[in-house]
């Protein structure tokens, strides 16, 4: 008899199932999402750099006569005279300058010390309120905190058109009536100071102008000095505590190690001051000359495009608009830039 092998043959290679197919067609499609997503957000991204090419690139070619006209003299002569065709503007660039700086003076301290407040203060405080059981339970005001930042980031929503209809309204005529009659008589009097609070004229002038844009740029302030003090360390404030530290020595340590952060937000704030254009041109004046006093009226470039650019008649005084608008470009780009790598660094370096 012959051997039976017992040998069994090889089981057929078994069908491809429904689910499978099903699996695999789900691959290629959230791979073919997946490709699509990052070759948009790649090409969103680098649409920005090329509108902020396109836009530069308009402008100066608008400016480019006006560049060959006058050179960097532009920036340095006071004669702004459309008659003549001679413009210089170093008034401008001198109201712009003296309005950011002097809303800095004035907003710094309130961002800092709101954002102080919200982060390291806020927290700790406890209100007793009594229980039923006749005992005073102490609660932590969270939520006001919260709807507090909330109202502050609610100012930077608030259009600067209607910042301007509030200074003309309401801030005018008492910085008219109460504040310059009161800084001419005090501070006035002060050597070496004295002469910039002098001459207290109307109330449409640069230290209006400067309350304005201090109440435009505390948001922005705050929400970053906000942030930066958040993710410093922690152990920080506690080592200085356990070794005795009081508070605010703790504090100022903190301060110390966020510096960097604090700085760019404080040049985003000035940056955004340089920009703001309606709020100011409603309340600055309009005077296209250098004056001491901060109580003068003055004019910034944005104040000086939005007043001018719609009766400019000839090209050489529409070139000469855009040379000013262009030197606008140049600076707050400038800022932007700087402020953001400070603020990068910061909250990039304290992550790791």
């Amino acid at each position: 008899m012959s051997e039976v092998s017992t040998r069994l043959p090889p089981p057929p290679p078994s069908p491809v199932g429904p689910g499978r197919k099903r699996k695999r067609s789900n691959l290629v499609v959230l791979n073919f999402l997946d490709g699509l997503t990052y070759v948009s957000t790649l090409g969103g991204a680098l649409l920005m750099f090329v509108l902020l090419g396109v836009l530069a690139a308009a402008v100066f070619m608008g400016a480019l006569p006006s560049i060959r006209e006058f050179g960097l003299g532009f920036l340095t002569t006071t004669v702004w005279n459309p008659v003549t065709e001679k413009f210089g503007a170093l008034p401008v660039i001198y109201g712009t300058l003296a309005t950011s700086v002097v809303a800095l003076l004035i907003s710094v301290p309130i961002s800092m010390g709101s954002a102080i407040f919200l982060v390291k203060l806020a927290p700790k405080i406890k209100i007793p309120l009594p229980s039923r059981s006749g005992h005073f339970t102490f609660y932590s005001p969270r939520g006001l905190v919260t709807f507090t930042s909330f109202l502050i980031e609610l100012l930077a929503a608030i259009p600067s058109i209607a910042y301007g209809l509030w200074g003309v309204a309401v801030l005018l005529p008492f910085m008219q009536m109460n504040v310059q009659p009161w800084a001419g008589n005090t501070l006035g009097r002060i050597p070496w100071v004295g002469g910039l609070f002098m001459n207290p004229g109307p109330g449409s002038n640069v230290f209006t102008a400067s309350v304005v844009l201090s109440i435009m740029v505390t948001p922005i302030m705050t929400a970053i000095i906000r942030d930066v003090l958040t993710v410093a360390p922690p152990e920080l404030e506690q080592g200085a505590l356990g070794l005795g530290a009081t508070w605010w020595q703790a504090m100022r340590l903190i301060l110390g190690y966020s510096r960097l952060g604090i700085l760019g937000a404080v040049i985003l704030g000035f940056a955004r001051a340089i920009g703001e254009t309606m709020a100011v041109t409603m309340v600055i004046g309009g005077s296209m000359h250098i004056n001491k006093s901060l109580f003068e009226p003055g004019q910034t470039i944005a104040s000086l495009l939005a007043n001018q650019f719609a009766e400019a008649d000839t090209p050489e005084y529409t070139s000469a608009l855009v040379y000013a608008a262009f030197v606008l470009l140049v600076i707050t780009t400038l800022i932007n830039g700087v402020a953001r790598v400070m603020v990068m660094r910061v909250t990039m370096g304290k992550r790791k």
